[in-house]
């Protein structure tokens, strides 16, 4: 019995040390390799200190890291937003869509680009019409923290955590309705409706280190709450009247949580639009290899997010560089089958929630 549990610390210490290497190699991969231009680690070294690159090498990588940092910046934001919200509900199918706080910023963006004319999300600092263009991240923001602030009313008035879960499942539902509605009113702009959309679908084009700021600022602030949540979160798997029985103030819990995933979805939204099964799939899969224990299962869950964006986004700037699919449709594609292999797997036992 002591030699199985000491295995299984090995494997988990090991799968460990292999996630987190994996972020550092898929962000230099994301330097190193493009549609155009590939650089050595050598070029890769000498590109950052600033020096060894021409002027048109330099500002590929330039364009590249910006674009390489708000990928892991988003990527970790929506997967420890995911991670954080299974932890609270104890269901593995719970994320920042079904909380509607990624529909409510949805909303909050397709209403400011109806306001702006149907200029795109993608470049965030131009100006039009008078009208700086960061009112559209920042509509997103206040889309989202809508949203949280209804369930936090709801979860003030002590509702229990199943239904705040119902409760989001419906206003997501209701924003997502209110975005086709705006979408089809304006149907006949073709450039207003086409914006909406990439908007649905996220879009790393265009970004510089400027735009991964305020995503990593709630990344870093959720991370450091991580000792104060996480052995709260894994007395709540238990149940919340045995977790209250040993000390757990659920409902301040639940604000906690809420308000911290909620920041987490909402800043990753208003920079890069909707992108799904971040926050679905990946806390399910560091899961099956790391355990329930969410000290060491958050952290990991967030540099894990930040190397799946990464390398997806990499292989639409190669293998898919001739098409136009988004980052969103493309982990759609990929993400579904992973969830349902993994839904797979815990059913017959390999995994336990």
């Amino acid at each position: 019995m002591r030699g199985v549990m000491a295995e299984g610390r090995r494997t988990r210490v090991l799968s460990s040390v292999v996630l987190a290497l994996a972020c550092p190699i898929a962000f230099a991969c994301s330097l190193a390799f493009g549609e155009t231009v590939t650089f050595s680690l050598p070029e890769l070294l000498s590109g950052g200190t600033g020096n060894g690159l021409d002027v048109v090498d330099a500002r590929v990588f330039e364009l590249r890291l910006g674009r390489a940092l708000v990928a892991t910046a988003v990527g970790a934001a929506l997967a420890l937003s995911g991670a954080l919200l299974q932890g609270l509900f104890r269901n593995p199918l719970a994320s920042p869509s079904v909380l509607g706080v990624t529909s409510g910023a949805a909303l909050g963006a397709s209403l400011a680009l109806v306001i702006l004319g149907g200029l795109g999300p993608a470049s965030l600092l131009r100006v039009a019409s008078g009208m700086p263009l960061v009112f559209v991240p920042a509509a997103a923001f206040i889309g989202a923290i809508a949203v949280t602030l209804v369930l936090l009313a709801i979860g003030s008035r002590g509702a229990s955590s199943s239904m705040l879960l119902l409760c989001g499942i419906g206003l997501a539902s209701l924003c997502g309705g209110l975005v086709q509605t705006v979408q089809s009113i304006v149907l006949s702009d073709w450039e207003l409706s086409a914006s909406i959309t990439a908007w649905s679908f996220g879009s790393l084009e265009d970004r510089s280190w400027v735009h991964a700021v305020p995503v990593a600022i709630p990344v870093v602030l959720a991370l450091g709450a991580v000792p104060f949540v996480h052995r709260e979160l894994d007395l709540l798997a238990y149940g919340e009247d045995d977790a209250r029985a040993l000390g757990v103030r659920a409902r301040l819990l639940r604000i906690e949580v809420i308000v911290l995933s909620s920041l987490l979805s909402a800043s990753a939204v208003a920079i890069a639009g909707q992108i799904a099964f971040i926050g679905l799939v990946v806390p399910n899969f560091v899961r099956l290899l790391l355990g329930v224990r969410h000290g060491r299962l958050l952290p990991i869950t967030a540099l894990s997010g930040g190397t799946l964006l990464l390398v997806v986004d990499l292989l639409q700037r190669t293998l898919l560089a001739t098409t136009s699919l988004q980052p969103g449709a493309l982990l759609s594609l990929v993400g579904a089958p992973v969830f349902l292999l993994l839904i797979i797997l815990e059913r017959r036992g390999q995994g336990s929630w």
